[in-house]
């Protein structure tokens, strides 16, 4: 009691909301359900038993050996879900848990757009996985244990972002409470921990940026370890950690400690960053999805040639495309939601939208600098996803870029938000408590109408 009493009010909110609704939704969600949720649980449960590198079949293919049980769990559930339309009951998928084989058999299976993330996007999954198998061999409480732990880890590392930041503490909790982000973070996925952790390492930079005085030694050392674990989770995280190039001498007491300081914090950043994903740079994950996709040396080769593609395609999407983006990344959590409640819930984070934003120019005081700063690296993270996209699932005839919206630009939407903060700045903490209120009540909403009719479909 004596902890959570230390807690800012922020914090005492968001670990409410998202502790309730979390296990809600690592109780009743369909399992593999969301984004990707397979090839999560695989990589998971690989790395869960040792495997740290993924097996390379081909260009396209890359993956591993699984237990027979656990597979045929994922198979059976995904062919119920996707061809029989039908997501079953808490019984349902536990009477098909107890189906399953021993798993000393092991069955091929190819994951590759999971299989390129480095182990330490699935930390909490796989911790989870190796704790479960300790009591039971069940693929479902496997799977259930790994949505805990990770769910665990996300209520944790936002709580940290609060209390660490020293501003912008309601945005934050509003932005990490979101429908989206936070059922996410309570199943297999890897996109709760890489909000969190990025955001993380830019709270710490802040607090260094705008407190007076040399930093302390803790938070200098905290940084650059921070910063290392950033680079390892997916690639496009590098670019967060852009804005350490702004932290002024005065927090190393002088110029040259500043510069050995940086010098090595993004070296090792890079060097970890390259030693996992240098292998990996050439898989055509997008022939993975679609056979006959162009390798990723034909998407270089056509982007050196046609470099204006890619502008024209980025440019497309920011006038076009973006403005349409927050309301798929505030409402589409996955496929076993009916229309109607999508429909809503996609109408609420709309209205969800400037209740954020008006919060967050309420009370954080103006920073013009750090307003650049936070939006220019809001500017690089997405040319970097962008490009990412482009390259590896781009079609360079059709004039937009694939998948580029919802989940992707979590972080990107914080960059954005933390700039117009400290842009805005104005100063009326009683608007911004009463925002910050009603943005925490159409979060509620959004989680409950999504939640209550999941709970009753399959509770029986």
């Amino acid at each position: 009691m004596n902890f959570f009493a230390h807690l800012r009010h922020e914090s005492r909110w968001f670990l409410a909301i998202g502790g309730l609704a979390g296990l809600v939704v690592v109780a009743f969600v369909p399992p593999l359900s969301t984004f990707d949720a397979p090839s999560h649980f695989y990589r998971a449960l690989q790395i869960s038993r040792g495997h740290l590198r993924p097996v390379r079949y081909s260009d396209t293919q890359l993956g591993g050996r699984m237990p027979r049980g656990e597979s045929r769990f994922a198979h059976t559930l995904w062919e119920s879900y996707w061809i029989k339309h039908r997501f079953l009951t808490v019984s349902g998928w536990s009477a098909l848990a107890r189906e399953q084989p021993g798993d000393r058999e092991r069955i091929r299976e190819e994951f590759t757009n999971t299989a390129v993330y480095n182990p330490a996007n699935y930390v909490p999954q796989a911790l989870g996985m190796g704790l479960s198998r300790i009591f039971t061999p069940s693929p479902l409480w496997e799977h259930r244990a790994a949505c805990a732990v990770n769910l665990l880890f996300y209520l944790a590392l936002v709580t940290m972002v609060i209390e660490t930041i020293p501003r912008f503490q309601a945005p934050v909790a509003l932005l990490a409470s979101t429908p989206m982000l936070l059922i996410q973070s309570a199943t297999v996925s890897a996109d709760g921990l890489n909000f969190a952790a990025p955001m993380l390492a830019f709270a710490l930079t802040w607090r260094l940026w705008s407190e007076p005085g040399r930093g302390n030694r803790p938070e200098l050392a905290a940084v650059p370890s921070l910063s290392v674990f950033t680079a390892l989770l997916k690639p496009t995280n590098i670019t967060c950690l852009g804005c350490l190039c702004f932290l002024p001498s005065a927090r190393f007491g002088s110029r040259a400690r500043r510069t050995a300081w940086l010098a090595a914090t993004f070296a090792a950043a890079l060097a970890a960053w390259l030693a996992w994903n240098r292998p990996y740079l050439d898989v055509n994950i997008g022939g993975w999805y679609i056979a006959g996709f162009p390798p990723v040396s034909a998407q270089k080769a056509w982007l050196f040639a046609h470099p204006w593609s890619f502008v024209h395609s980025l440019y497309s999407f920011l006038h076009i495309s973006l403005p349409n983006q927050w309301g798929y990344g505030y409402s589409d959590v996955g496929g076993w939601i009916q229309d109607p409640t999508y429909a809503f819930v996609f109408r609420l984070g709309n209205l969800f939208l400037p209740v954020l934003l008006l919060n967050a120019a309420c009370g954080a005081g103006r920073d013009w600098k750090w307003a650049g700063i936070c939006l220019g690296q809001a500017a690089v993270l997405l040319v970097a996803i962008a490009l990412t996209l482009w390259l590896t699932r781009g079609d360079p005839s059709v004039d937009y870029i694939p998948w580029l919206g919802g989940r992707y630009l979590f972080v990107f939407f914080a960059f954005v938000l933390a700039g117009w903060s400290s842009l805005t700045g104005f100063r009326f903490p009683a608007a911004g408590w009463c925002l910050f209120g009603l943005g925490l009540a159409m979060n509620v909403v959004g989680l409950a109408a999504i939640l209550a009719p999941t709970v009753a479909m399959t509770a029986g």
